[in-house]
């Protein structure tokens, strides 16, 4: 018997998530939940109450981290040049 192409194989059995809770989207994204409590607050991060929880949108959370600056590793890299801004 041939295999359809909808749901026969394990790996048509993962669905993305739209939405995370604050614990989920801290544990994918590496974000502290007081951080992503403050980008919520801050109107960077999007987010909806359903009764008691809040759930974090997944594309609001990719947008979040593809918009911070990259991080400069290497040799002659300070701490004080990264934290101003000098990354040589």
């Amino acid at each position: 018997m041939p295999q359809n192409d909808i749901g026969n194989s394990q790996e048509n059995n993962f669905i993305a998530p739209i939405a995370y809770t604050i614990i989920d989207a801290a544990s994918v994204s590496g974000f502290s939940r007081s951080r992503l409590y403050d980008e919520i607050a801050a109107g960077r991060l999007r987010a909806v109450k359903a009764g008691k929880r809040t759930l974090i949108f997944a594309d609001s959370l990719r947008a979040l981290l593809e918009a911070l600056p990259s991080a400069p590793i290497g040799k002659g890299a300070k701490s004080e040049d990264l934290e101003a801004g000098n990354a040589k």
